[in-house]
């Protein structure tokens, strides 16, 4: 199988599972019957630990690691964590989880891994 197939099975993949958990956030906001949380705010720190995941263990896995998924998964909580504990010493420069002026920059912290992710992706024998 050739690695741009490869790649699109797997970010098919990722993106079907990320669909999954929003719709039962969604239906789970529909059912409760509370008002709609303000999760569509989150987006972007769960687009970031996403990207980190998947970068973290694409990464890992193509070295031949064969726990990268857990450590993708460990990183993908802990890095976000870490940038907004960062957000406190430089609250002008980094984005934290409360809502500011710098919020959106979660967005371009997400493009760095976006790219790990896919040159960690592809097959290590092309």
């Amino acid at each position: 199988m050739n690695t741009p197939r490869r790649l699109a099975y797997r970010l098919v993949l990722a993106a079907t599972t990320a669909i999954a958990v929003a719709a039962a956030l969604a239906a789970v906001a529909a059912i409760s019957g509370s008002p709609t949380p303000r999760w569509t705010e989150r987006v972007p720190e769960a687009a970031f630990a996403a990207v980190v995941a998947l970068a973290c263990g694409f990464s890992l896995m193509r070295r031949g690691d064969p726990l990268g998924g857990a450590a993708g998964v460990t990183a993908g909580a802990l890095l976000p964590a870490l940038v907004a504990a960062l957000a406190f010493r430089w609250p002008g420069r980094i984005p934290s989880f409360g809502p500011g002026p710098t919020h959106n920059r979660w967005w371009l912290l997400a493009l760095l891994p976006a790219l790990a992710a896919c040159r960690g992706s592809s097959d290590p024998a092309t």
